[in-house]
C-alpha cells in the first residue's frame, strides 16, 4: 500500500498492507483488532525505512491571489495554509 500524505517512502509489505487491507474492509471489533495486531507484529519484524529529513518544498503565490495563515505556533509556512483572494 504506497498510497498516503504520510508514506513519503512508498514503504509497502503484503505482509502489512493485506492485514491492514482487511481490516479497513471489517465490521467486527474483534477480528479488525486481530489483523491490525497481525499487521504490527509483521511491521515490528520488517525493518522498515527511517528518515533522517525531510526536504522542505519551496512555494510561492501573489498577494492578490493567495492569503496566507500560519498553520502552527512556529509559523511554519506550507501551501496547505493558503486561500484564494
Amino acid at each position: 500500500m504506497r498510497a498516503g500524505p504520510f508514506n513519503r517512502q512508498h514503504y509497502s509489505n503484503p505482509k502489512v498492507d493485506g492485514p491492514l487491507l482487511a481490516a479497513l474492509r471489517d465490521f467486527d471489533a474483534d477480528r479488525r483488532v486481530g489483523l491490525l495486531r497481525q499487521a504490527l507484529a509483521a511491521l515490528d519484524e520488517d525493518t522498515g525505512v527511517i528518515p533522517v529529513f525531510y526536504p522542505r518544498f519551496n512555494w510561492a503565490g501573489r498577494k492578490n491571489y493567495v492569503r496566507f495563515t500560519p498553520g502552527n505556533a512556529f509559523g511554519h509556512t506550507n501551501a496547505v495554509f493558503t486561500d484564494p483572494v
